[in-house]
């Protein structure tokens, strides 16, 4: 994958968890170390069980999924099982299919964004951001 480098690093609000759901092992280790730069707690997953049972340990604040999981599960799928227990958590999904398309099928799991390969790691970066700032307010209003 192509990686843009006009991005500059930017400062995360610090303990942000983030889960990462990626099958391919390259792709899952370019996202993971790009997250960990940004000072972001990362833990990863290649499948949406593991993803699910890392999630009951690690309560993510973010998700980051690819939309197409292994076993045809989708990721709007998982978020709709992630949510019951983490209703506060923000997801960035990363797909090659037709974000227009997606969008609809995803209404529903709002708060989410799509960001549509190949894409930039400014392009990411800004999502996660948003993701985490809206993760963050929650997290105060339910204090």
């Amino acid at each position: 994958m192509a990686v843009q480098r006009e991005w500059q690093p930017t400062m995360s609000m610090g303990s942000t968890r983030i889960l990462l759901v990626e099958d391919d092992p390259r792709h899952c280790q370019f996202v993971h170390d790009l997250l960990s730069q940004q000072g972001w707690v990362v833990e990863s997953a290649a499948d949406a069980h593991e993803a699910f049972v890392l999630a009951r340990q690690y309560e993510p604040h973010v998700l980051v999924a690819d939309w197409m999981l292994p076993d045809k599960i989708t990721g709007g799928v998982l978020v709709a099982l992630l949510r019951e227990f983490f209703p506060h958590m923000h997801v960035v999904f990363i797909t090659g299919l037709p974000v227009a398309d997606l969008k609809g099928q995803a209404r529903h799991l709002a708060p989410c964004e799509f960001i549509q390969k190949p894409y930039g790691a400014g392009e990411l970066i800004d999502a996660v951001l948003r993701a985490e700032a809206g993760a963050h307010a929650n997290r105060l209003a339910m204090s």
